[in-house]
């Protein structure tokens, strides 16, 4: 948690992976709580860290919406708020060519 905090105070994006998903990484949780909605995203760490419902296959971009259910669920959030968000973090900070704007409601 004190490595979450550190790391937004000097600016930087938080990315949760599927590991944020296993039983035992309650820490990871704990922290998506608390990082603000313009500063996570979500990444596959592909073809490593599957989230837990997938556990046994190779990770897959596919396999996004399991780790942002369980970030909605930490945060008190839907998923397609959770999804949204990641969209819009990770275009603004890769400097992708991709209008957010059509995936607002």
């Amino acid at each position: 948690m004190e490595d979450a905090k550190n790391a937004l105070d000097l600016g930087y994006i938080l990315s949760f992976s599927g590991s944020c998903t296993y039983l035992k990484n309650d820490f990871l949780r704990e922290a998506a709580k608390y990082v603000p909605k313009d500063m996570f995203t979500i990444e596959t760490d592909s073809p490593y860290l599957t989230p837990q419902k997938m556990r046994g296959r190779a990770n897959e971009p596919s396999f996004i919406p399991y780790t942002a259910e369980v970030l909605a669920e930490a945060r008190g959030e839907s998923v397609s708020d959770i999804m949204e968000n990641a969209l819009i973090n990770a275009s603004r900070v890769l400097e992708l060519p991709i209008d957010t704007s059509k995936h607002i409601n």
